[in-house]
């Protein structure tokens, strides 16, 4: 439905027939005029002639179905005109003019619903944002009043807007429902739903939000990505790939995001190769990020090229050197590497940055068990445990060093026994490395019965290599022997 208040050219050549073939009044004579300027306006010279006069055709006097058109057109020129001088920089007396005519649009019409927008844009502009939600609550009220006849365009419009004005997900919501009310099909709201789904775990709710949105509009790159973004939330990576496929054909210059995503999923395929090249490409467009060349470092560092995944890291901290998240990042590639001065120097970093970052410490207390340093290891660890009770990496790592270092004074067979529990049930007992561990505290107290039953139990749920560990800690405890691990190796 086009907007009532801005009468096109159209209508008004068409309205005109119904005005009298001779003007005889005065006021007829200058609305007249007023017509004869807006059919020809193209400047707001133009606009401000034919807002004179309107004024002066009302001031004059007019009657009837004259009047209301006079007043219509008088209140779309007045609107026109203020967004026209919104569109520029506004010194302090143009912003009052603008105002000003907005003003005078809704005295003369309190319906006008353009009116109030274009109030709400000014005011969002000069960061009157209650000011500028209280105006487009006005517009939308407007809108909900008209039942059949609202301007579904106005409204929709307003509700995006008053949306973006907010930051609670609850409100943004609600408005979004209430624009699908007036408009159902209005692919922008589908996205826009479909984002704040996903922000709140919805995932399934928000792919048939895309999905719908990619009915009514099939070549928006955005909907495609959006949609491979609930996709890969959902697991369902194929048709991930193929949703951010899709998205990067239709604007192959547009989504370096998709690129990304599209790369994630190529390297938890061990595909590296082809995450890589990805990445190349979401670079070739984007301006690097310390995340983004991490991630790229990992692809370098799955394809053993740990010359570049370490250039990348080293960029990663230039680009972003208080970004905590990037340093651990480069934390765990120096840990991969076995650089475990410079990880401990990194992780450092971070800690001194977040002295509450539970990942910080942990990596630090690996990169500590690594080289040997079992008190520091164990420090960090029982630091982590207090920002993340619950980490089951530390948790199973601090009972193996407390059961297993060759260091008597460090060793804690009973501690260890209730922190392996902990992370044993955490995983339910299902994850054959931590039932090991509490294999080993057990052994560490003399308990080789428990010991050697539990053993058993992480041998049958071992896989691959790490089997043959597994079955030489067993045979240790069935000579009454605990495990005790030997300095620079660590417990995965």
């Amino acid at each position: 439905m086009a907007p009532r208040v801005a009468l096109s050219v159209v209508l008004l050549a068409t309205l005109t027939v119904a005005l009298p073939a001779i003007a005889e009044e005065p006021g007829e004579k200058e609305l007249y005029k007023a017509i004869g300027q807006r059919l020809e306006t193209r400047t707001l010279f133009h606009l401000g002639q034919v807002i004179a006069h309107c004024e002066k055709a009302l001031e004059l006097g007019l009657k009837g179905d004259q009047k209301t058109f006079c007043e219509k057109l008088l209140v779309a020129s007045l609107v026109e005109r203020a967004n026209q001088l919104a569109q520029h920089k506004l010194t302090k007396d143009r912003r009052k003019l603008v105002i000003d005519d907005l003003k005078q649009a809704i005295k003369i019409d309190a319906a006008a619903t353009d009116a109030y927008l274009a109030v709400a844009r000014l005011q969002a502009v000069a960061g009157e944002t209650e000011a500028a939600v209280d105006a487009l609550t006005k517009a939308i009220d407007i809108e909900k009043k008209l039942g059949d006849k609202a301007d579904e365009g106005l409204a929709v419009q307003a509700l995006l807007f008053r949306a973006a004005l907010t930051d609670d997900p609850k409100r943004k919501l609600a408005d979004f429902n209430e624009a699908l009310r007036f408009n159902p099909e209005s692919s922008e709201v589908l996205r826009s739903r479909g984002q704040i789904l996903i922000a709140q775990g919805k995932f399934k709710e928000a792919l048939a939000d895309f999905q719908a949105a990619i009915k009514v509009e099939p070549t928006n790159a955005q909907s495609h990505a959006q949609a491979g973004l609930a996709l890969m939330a959902l697991n369902n990576l194929e048709e991930a790939l193929k949703s951010f496929t899709t998205a990067i054909e239709l604007e192959p210059r547009e989504l370096p995001a998709a690129y990304v995503y599209r790369a994630r999923i190529y390297l938890r395929q061990g595909k590296p190769q082809d995450g890589l090249n990805d990445l190349n490409k979401a670079l070739s467009i984007a301006r690097p990020t310390g995340e983004l060349l991490m991630l790229r470092a990992g692809a370098y560092h799955a394809l053993k090229n740990d010359e570049r995944a370490l250039k990348d890291a080293e960029n990663a901290l230039r680009i972003d050197p208080d970004d905590v998240d990037v340093i651990l990042q480069v934390g765990l590639l120096y840990y991969q590497l076995k650089k475990n001065e410079k990880a401990i120097e990194t992780f450092t970093q971070a800690i001194e940055k977040d002295s509450k970052n539970a990942s910080a410490y942990a990596g630090r207390g690996d990169a500590y068990l690594q080289v040997g340093e079992h008190r520091k290891a164990i420090e960090d660890y029982r630091e982590a445990l207090k920002h993340d009770e619950e980490n089951t990496h530390v948790l199973n790592n601090l009972a193996w060093v407390l059961s297993t270092s060759p260091e008597e004074s460090v060793r804690n067979g009973r501690e260890a026994i209730e922190l392996a529990k902990k992370a044993c049930e955490l995983t339910e007992y299902k994850e054959a490395h931590i039932v090991s561990t509490l294999a080993a505290g057990y052994a560490e107290t003399g308990d080789f019965a428990s010991a050697i039953r539990w053993s058993k139990k992480a041998v049958e749920l071992g896989e691959g290599e790490v089997v043959d560990q597994l079955k030489k800690e067993l045979a240790s405890y069935e000579a009454k022997k605990p495990w005790r691990e030997k300095f620079g190796e660590e417990k995965e």
